[in-house]
This record gives structure tokens, sequence and C-alpha cells, in this order.
């Protein structure tokens, strides 16, 4: 017999009808291949061994059978146990994968059975740990994460901000400042702090001109998180703006354009707001307003017409938007500008007028004063303007009388002097009483100031004797 195979002999008997048996019938059988035993069930899953809250966990079956096949042949059941309490439950009968979510910490047993189809059964257990994941603080103020370009601060007491994230979604429940020179000098710590705030600002003031950075860490309710990256800043206390201004022409004259020139700076090279309000010897008042950037070399004010004579008030006030704003008021004194006339007699006419008091045994001025003419007298004129010494001067003179107009002559380099006469063969028609002259001065900057002189006509140029009417 060849090795392996096995030889089985079988006996059969047959009981006949009438109570007889017959004779043993014998076979021998030969079996090459014994039949195998049914192998059980292989239970068997893969999960993670570390998951957290609220984030899906996937549980994923390899269980097989030899003779039944894949997984999905198999009666599967999941229990779950929590270790710290205890008790398991039935978590699912998923035959492939499945997931499972946690809403706490801690660490959680699954076994797994399955059963193939005679019933026998495997199992495994796994553990997973649920833990909780570190929240996140990223500052934002001071902006700088560059130790060499450390962020400006203009006060003591900075505030310092951040942002708070935790991929668990747990709440801010505490937070710790610290704030250090470079080196790692601590310079002050705000201590561990209850609440959800995401600023903090130091009671004490720190130092000003030393370059120092801020930290922060946070707390979720289980676990601090890592200290922030480092920000980076320096104090430097906002100092005043400093301004002043000045105007031309000086003197000023009625009607002048007066220009005001500005001369402004801010140690902190801070944008400038400068603004004037001029007010008027009347009360009226009128604002100006600039604005004024580094390096302040724009000089140039508001400019006005002083129409009025006297005392205009002019205040500029200089302010960076933080410090408190810098006030400068001055006093612009407009001067009047004016014209005065004047009317004579010819050297001869005037000869006579006193030949002719002494002959009716007056004096010189009595009866017949200087300012009574004769009609048909020669009128000479004269007028004086101004001396302003700017550029503001008279540039024209005129004198009207009865609709007749003639303009003056200036007589020095000054233009305050001017002179002229006026004469018409019709003046021996003018009646007697008083005749009035008005004298118009027209200056460089627009400004038109007018005065009178009046004479008295008394008598004719016909009634005296020896002196030509035309002098």
């Amino acid at each position: 017999m060849e090795e392996g195979k096995r030889q089985r002999s079988l006996q059969s008997l047959t009981y006949s009808y009438y109570g007889a048996w017959s004779d043993f019938l014998e076979k021998t059988v030969t079996i090459s291949s014994p039949p195998t035993p049914d192998e059980p069930p292989h239970a068997g899953f893969t999960v993670p061994t570390t998951g957290y809250r609220g984030a899906a966990i996937t549980i994923n079956s390899t269980a097989w059978d030899k003779e039944d096949g894949a997984r999905e042949n198999l009666p599967h059941e999941y229990y779950m146990q929590n270790m710290a309490s205890g008790n398991e439950t039935m978590a699912s009968a998923s035959r492939t994968s499945w997931t499972k979510t946690f809403s706490t910490m801690g660490a959680f047993q699954l076994r797994q059975t399955v059963e193939d189809h005679l019933g026998q059964v495997d199992s495994v257990t796994h553990t997973i740990e649920i833990v909780n994941r570190l929240p996140v603080a990223q500052l934002y103020l001071p902006a700088s994460t560059d130790q060499n370009a450390p962020t400006k601060v203009e006060t003591r007491t900075p505030t310092f901000k951040w942002n708070y994230g935790d991929p668990d979604d747990d709440p801010e429940t505490k937070f710790q400042v610290k704030v250090y020179r470079y080196g790692g000098v601590l310079e002050q710590d705000s201590g561990i702090k209850s609440g959800n705030l995401l600023l903090w600002t130091p009671g004490v003031e720190l130092p000003e001109h030393v370059d120092m950075y801020v930290l922060v860490r946070v707390f979720d309710g289980y676990d601090w998180s890592d200290y922030s990256d480092p920000h980076f800043f320096f104090i430097e206390t906002n100092r005043q703006p400093e301004g002043d201004f000045d105007w031309l022409p000086k003197p000023a004259y009625e009607g002048d354009p007066i220009r005001i020139t500005q001369a402004v700076s801010d140690p902190d090279l801070d944008m400038l707001s400068v603004s004037y309000a001029v007010t008027d010897p009347d009360g009226a008042s009128a604002g100006y307003d600039y604005t004024v950037a580094p390096s302040y070399t724009d000089k140039a004010g508001p400019q006005f017409i002083g129409l009025k004579v006297g005392t205009y008030k002019v205040r500029m006030t200089i302010s960076d938007g933080k410090a408190a704003p810098v006030a400068v008021t001055k006093n612009i004194v407009v001067l009047p500008l004016s014209v005065a006339g004047e009317v004579r007699h010819t050297d001869l006419w005037d000869e006579r007028r006193i030949a002719s008091n002494r002959d009716a045994g007056g004096d010189a001025d009595q009866p017949r004063a200087y300012n009574v003419f004769w009609a048909g007298e020669r009128f000479l004129l004269g007028a004086s303007t101004t001396d302003t010494v700017t550029d503001t001067d008279a540039i024209e003179v005129k004198v009207t009388m009865n609709g007749r107009t003639v303009s003056l002559t200036s007589i020095n380099p000054s233009h305050t002097n001017w002179s002229g006469e006026m004469w018409d063969a019709d003046f021996e028609k003018l009646p007697d009483g008083p005749l009035t002259f008005t004298f118009k001065a027209i200056y460089s900057n627009g400004t038109v100031k007018l005065t009178q002189v009046t004479v008295v006509i008394a008598g004719n140029v016909q009634q005296t004797v020896g002196v030509h009417r035309r002098q």
C-alpha cells in the first residue's frame, strides 16, 4: 500500500423476512486523503492607538475564515469599554469598516468577535487613547517677529493682543503673558490669569528705549499650550510737534494780501494737521486747514486780504493726532492807508488876497481867509499819500470838482507827494458859495482812499485889478 494511504474494511449483514441473517459481505476501501477539520474564523481589525474628541475614528475589519472566505461572510460584533468605568457595551455589527466619534477623553477598549457557519467564534481586543490636543496662541500686537526690526510702541503700558485656537474647540480658560528684555531677562510676568480675554495690559509701566519681546501661553481647561513665538518691540512715547508762523508784508496795510509762512516739525515724523483761525477786527472768523507730511518742507500757509484796519488775531494749531495739540497765537496789525488834499492859490492871486484884506483894514487872513477864492482863479492842487516803506504805494491820485477830473503827478520817488492844477475859462462863472474838490488815491494793492477839500467862492476875478485872471 502506498505511503499516506489507509485501508478500511467494511462489513454488511442482511436480515431476511423469515428472521434469518445472511452471511457477511466484506469490502476493503482505500482512503488516499483524510478529510481536514473545519478551521475556526480569524478575528482582526485596525484602529489608531490615539484619537481626539470630535474626530471620527475609522475601525476597519480584517477578519477572515478559511472555509467561509472574506470578512463580509462572517457575522461581526464590536464591544466598547471605557477603561475607567468598566462597562462594556455593544458598539457595532459592521462587517467592513465603520467610524466612531468620541466626546470624552480617556482609554477605551474595543473587542471584536466573529463567527463562522459552524458557530465557531474568535475575538481580538485593541485599545485607543482619546487625548486632548493643545491650544495655540498667536500674538499679533506688537506686530514684529524680527528682533532686528522691533515694533515702535508709543505708550509705556502697551496692550498685548493674541489670537486663540483649539483643535478640539475648547475655550480659553486661563492665560499667562511674559515680557523679557533682549537676552532673556524677565521684565514683567502677568501671572496666571483666569478668563478668556485675548489681551493684557501691564499694570506697571515698562521701560522706554529698551528692546523687549513678549510671549503668551493659554490653557483650554485641560492642558497649557506652548509659549507663542516671540514678538519684538520697544517703547518711545510720542513727543509733541513744534510749529511757528510768520507773515508778509511787514507792516501790513489795508487791502494788502497777507501771506502766512509756517515752520512745523515733529520729532516722531508723524503726519501733521495744521489749522488756522483768523479773526478780523470786527470779530468775524475764517478757518484754513492743511496736512503736512515729513520732511515738512511745505512752508505755505493761508493768505487773506486785510480789508479792515485794526488787529487780526491769528491762531495756529498743530496736531499729530496723538499728543495734545500745540497752539501759537499772534496779532497782525493792519495799518490804514490815506490821502490828504489841499487847494492853493497861485502866488500872485494869494498876494492879491492879502492886499485886498489890508485895503479893507484887516490882516493877512481877514476878512478874506486863505480858503476863499475868486471865481476864475487857477486852483493849485496838492496831495499826500501814505509812506508805507513796503511794496504798497499810491499809483494814482485824481481830483474831481463839478464833474471835471484831473490827474496829479507824483513829485518824489516814494510816491507820497503829488501836485497838479485845475483851470478853465468857465471857472469865472462859478457861483459864490462852497466848492468841493474830491481827492481819490489808488494804491497798488487795489485800495482806494477818498478825501474832500471844500473852498469858498466869493466874487469874480473881473472885480480885481492888476492880476491876470489866468494866473
